[in-house]
């Protein structure tokens, strides 16, 4: 027995194996989280670099903030993140977005200073959510600049929830 509503009409089944690489990029963006996570899975599992390009470009320019998000976690699975890649997704409108581009971009916040200056930023966004994330991502860069962050956080926005605990275990190697 399956539930169905009433108004969506039935999907066809697919093998998703069947598809091709390219397709399952495509994928990404649908609205169902199945088709998108297991498109994500067997491009994973694939390791084909071919679609690297197209996942780059999903990743700026995406239809949707789950399709961009999706992009993003596919090329770190293949390897194949880099720091301009996780840029745009720290611009976007999408808070979501936003988190998650600063949680892929951790790796590359010593290496690269426009990213480390891009989520240095993000500790003052109006979306608290994104300067938690903000405070827990910054604990991954030895750049010293971030204590003054984390003091600047501390005093606007200390009473936030878990902003303590974020500013405490980001700032305990210095």
């Amino acid at each position: 027995l399956r539930l169905v509503s009433a108004e969506k009409p039935l999907r066809t089944v697919e093998n998703l194996e069947e598809k091709t690489s390219a397709e399952l990029v495509d994928l990404l963006a649908d609205s169902d989280a199945w088709w998108r996570e297991t498109a994500q899975r067997l491009l994973v599992e694939r390791g084909d670099d071919t679609v690297v390009p197209s996942l780059a470009k999903m990743a700026r320019e995406g239809a949707t903030g789950q399709a961009k998000i999706h992009a993003l976690y596919t090329l770190a699975g293949l390897g194949r993140l880099s720091a301009e890649d996780t840029l745009a997704g720290l611009s976007d409108d999408d808070y979501a977005v936003r988190i998650h581009a600063m949680q892929a971009a951790e790796p590359f916040l010593d290496a690269s200073e426009a990213v480390r200056d891009k989520v240095i930023a993000l500790a003052s966004d109006d979306d608290p959510r994104v300067r938690l994330q903000a405070a827990m991502s910054l604990g991954e860069t030895t750049d010293p600049e971030v204590l003054a962050v984390f003091v600047k956080l501390a005093s606007k926005h200390g009473a936030e929830q878990w902003m303590p605990n974020a500013i405490l275990s980001s700032a305990s190697p210095y």
